[in-house]
This record gives C-alpha cells, structure tokens and sequence, in this order.
C-alpha cells in the first residue's frame, strides 16, 4: 500500500464470528473440512490492482493475471480477472517441506538445511548444470549438483499443484493466466522464476517490488490468517 505523507492506507478485513461459524457449517454438511481462514487473498487482490492501477502502463490490469505467494508453510494462489477475484487456493506446502527434502538427501539436521536453502535456494540453468557436471570429480562441482536436485525434488510438488491450480481455472472460466506475479518467502527467493518449465506465461516480481511497500495485510511477506472458530 503507499504511504503518504499524512499517514499509511491500511488494508484490513473483518467478518462477524456468527457468519463465518454459519459459512463453515455448510462446508462441514458438504463434507469439507477448513482448517484455516485466511484473508490473503483479498489482500493479494487489493495489492495487484492498486499496483496496476498507479503503474504507468495501466492497461496491463486488463486481463487474467495470478499471485503466487511461496511462504513458509503454506503457499497461496490469487487469480484475477480484470482486476477483480477469480480463483483462489492455498496449498499446505511452503519451504518448510523444502527444508525437510533437503535435510534428507543431503543427511544433515533440518535447520542446517534451512540456513542451505537461505544461502543457496536457486535451482541452477541447464547450463550450469552442463558445466558443473564436465567436473565429475570436483568436490564443489557435486555438492551443487546434489543441492540442485534436493532443491528440484522439493519444490517439485509445489510446483505441480500451482500448475494444476492455474490450469483448473483456466478450464473453469475458459481463460488463461497471462501474467504471474512470484511473491516469495524470503529464505527461497527466485525458486519459482527459475524453474520455468511448467509455466505458460511470464513470470515476474510481486507488484509489491513496484512500489517498495509493506505487506498488503500489514505483516512482512505472508499476510495473517485466523484459524476457523
């Protein structure tokens, strides 16, 4: 959000606990079962159109664009229309369960893994991984490599249930994403853009990158959730 001289536009959210009690009640007859109930996407919403709406080329709000916010332990995906919400998912994976891959294919405790991921979280270009292995017996050569398979292996899942979500959508509304928007935990930094596979549109950084402004729900990186009552 921008911050003005007289102050900081806050985005908040709030719902009276009886009707979200009565809106839980009818997914429990549906058989579903919310663990969480979380207010990200409104505020991922809010944040890609005031981003668009300020930036100078305005017309790129028009259309299909989703917000993929890789967080610690869960990741959340906000597809718009014009502006306005269209899908939403939260999948229960984040970088926590990258840690734990790299913890065991590496054979070393968790949070040594996590400080790994913090220096080193980047999946190398099939370039790199051309030269390093021309080295096969350079030490350094296959502790990257053996870092970049670890790293692929754990975001793999990740990555597979973002596409299926993306593509979900598409099939639903008959449109697909144009542009996606990597909002990531700082500790995996450019995991998503860099495996650029599975993706069908461009990926770029967060609007929040645009602007240098705080979180869209006021909490660095992954915006609050209240659990359901």
């Amino acid at each position: 959000m921008k911050t003005e001289e007289d102050g900081t536009t806050v985005f908040a959210v709030a719902a009276p606990t009886d009707e979200v009690r009565d809106l839980l009640s009818l997914l429990e007859e549906a058989d579903i079962d919310p663990r969480i109930v979380s207010l990200d996407t409104f505020g991922f919403t809010k944040l890609v159109s005031s981003a668009l709406e300020t930036k100078s080329d305005a017309s790129g709000g028009q259309g299909c664009v989703a917000l993929v916010d890789l967080g610690h332990d869960r990741t959340d995906i906000t597809v718009m229309m014009d502006g306005k919400l269209a899908f939403a998912r939260t999948i229960r994976r984040g970088a926590h369960q990258i840690s734990r891959v790299l913890a065991k294919q590496l054979n070393v405790p968790e949070d040594q893994a996590h400080r790994t991921m913090v220096a080193h979280g980047r999946l190398l270009k099939p370039s790199e991984v051309d030269q390093l292995k021309k080295n096969p017996s350079n030490e350094q050569a296959k502790s990257a490599l053996r870092m970049n398979d670890a790293l692929r292996q754990g975001l793999e899942p990740i990555l597979r249930d973002i596409n299926q979500t993306l593509r979900s959508h598409e099939q639903l509304h008959k449109e697909p994403v144009e542009k996606l928007f990597r909002e990531e935990w700082p500790t995996c930094a450019g995991l998503i853009s860099s495996y650029t596979r599975p993706w069908r549109c461009p990926v770029i950084p967060s609007p929040r990158s645009w602007t240098m402004s705080p979180s869209p729900c006021g909490r660095h990186r992954t915006p609050p959730s209240t659990r359901a009552p």
